[in-house]
């Protein structure tokens, strides 16, 4: 008989993440009873949808990029974090 020597590790707790996670949220439970849930959907949402989904929020998110900041003045000083962006 061969045996199945593939075991899910993400069951098995070591040391370190059992420790730290229940640490964390021990301290967080107060504050996740506040935060919203969403639900799961209730049916698998095929790759394409989420593909456009993606495609759409990066065209926003770089037209929104491109409007000035209202009450902002652009200047004429060096942008100290100009090759950072």
């Amino acid at each position: 008989k061969k045996k199945n020597f593939n075991v899910n590790r993400s069951v098995i707790p070591t040391s370190r993440t059992k420790y730290n996670r229940m640490g964390i949220l021990k301290y967080l439970e107060p504050f996740l009873r506040i935060v919203p849930e969403v639900e799961p959907p209730d049916k698998r949402v095929p790759f394409k949808v989420k593909l456009a989904w993606t495609a759409i929020t990066l065209v926003v998110f770089l037209v929104c990029c491109q409007i000035p900041l209202y009450g902002i003045r652009p200047s004429d000083h060096a942008d100290p974090l100009y090759w950072i962006r």
